[in-house]
């Protein structure tokens, strides 16, 4: 036979079998709103006993109080591993019972529901309702040591690639991060913008000979640079270029840092809007020196 019961939460109402409901203890979910619900103690109608044989007749018509029910989605009963049980339509079925028998139907309450209840018993939850196993204690630690040295390991990474960036912009940093390179064989380097670097002035000085007939001759290049970033630098590398009367390159010259810095400041940075002046000597043998170029650059 076919009941009425309602879901408490959304009050939709659905047509269940009885079978469906004594074969899963009541549990029906709502079509409407996936509520879990005890689709017995939510009866339109409470549980006829039956004592005597049900006649075609008595069956033919559909009662009133079904007939105001508006049809709605089927509720979802989960399907027992014995029999591939389908979802009745909102008709009434007609069946015939023998008059020696009587249902038997067990309401065990929202105790077949587990959950947060003080009525939970420990009953085996509907396959529906189960949730994974719930991780032991030592799995759970394990767990939670693993994340954070995943997040410490992805911190130092950050920090060995974005080092100089850091020693930048955070100055106070720089002797730190330091000292943690010098564990793992790297260093800390100041920002190099070749571009932002700028020659001010520029002159090329040729000494006198010390005596007649040498033919090597020896200049003196005196330069300004100013740093015209808002951080400090690295020192650039000079690239000279000696030019004849004709204007071709008769001399290519790299100066690395070292060469024309004072031993005083070459551990040191180029200050942001700094202006230095070098001296650099340049020697020539055997050649005829009309003009120079300078430029900076970083290897």
């Amino acid at each position: 036979m076919s009941l009425i019961t309602r879901c408490p939460k959304c009050v939709t109402a659905f047509s269940v079998g009885a079978d469906q409901l004594r074969a899963f203890e009541g549990l029906v979910r709502c079509g409407q709103c996936k509520n879990v619900f005890d689709g017995y103690s939510n009866l339109d109608a409470p549980l006829p006993t039956l004592t005597e044989t049900v006649s075609p007749s008595s069956t033919s018509s559909t009662p009133s109080h079904f007939a105001s029910v508006s049809p709605v989605p089927p509720p979802q009963v989960m399907r027992s591993r014995q029999s591939d049980m389908q979802i009745q339509s909102s008709q009434p079925a007609v069946e015939s019972f023998n008059s020696s028998l009587e249902p038997t139907l067990t309401v065990m309450g929202e105790s077949r529901m587990r959950g947060n209840m003080p009525s939970d018993v420990g009953r085996d939850m509907p396959g529906f309702m189960a949730t994974g196993p719930t991780p032991s204690g030592v799995a759970s630690v394990l767990w939670r040591l693993g994340v954070l040295l995943a997040l410490i390991g992805i911190a130092l990474q950050t920090v060995y690639v974005y080092r100089n960036d850091l020693a930048a912009s955070a100055p106070i940093l720089r002797p730190w991060l330091a000292r943690a390179c010098q564990t793992v064989g790297c260093d800390v380097q100041f920002p190099k913008h070749a571009e932002r670097i700028s020659i001010q002035a520029s002159t090329l000085q040729q000494n006198t000979r010390i005596q007649e007939g040498d033919d090597v001759s020896t200049f003196k290049l005196r330069f300004t640079l100013q740093n015209r970033f808002d951080k400090p630098q690295a020192w650039p590398h000079l690239l000279v270029l000696l030019t004849d009367a004709s204007g071709a390159v008769v001399v290519r010259k790299v100066v690395p840092p070292a060469d024309y810095v004072p031993r005083q400041l070459i551990d040191t940075a180029f200050m942001s809007q700094q202006e230095a002046n070098f001296v650099v000597d340049l020697q020539v043998k055997g050649l005829t020196i009309s003009g120079f170029e300078i430029d900076k650059f970083f290897p």
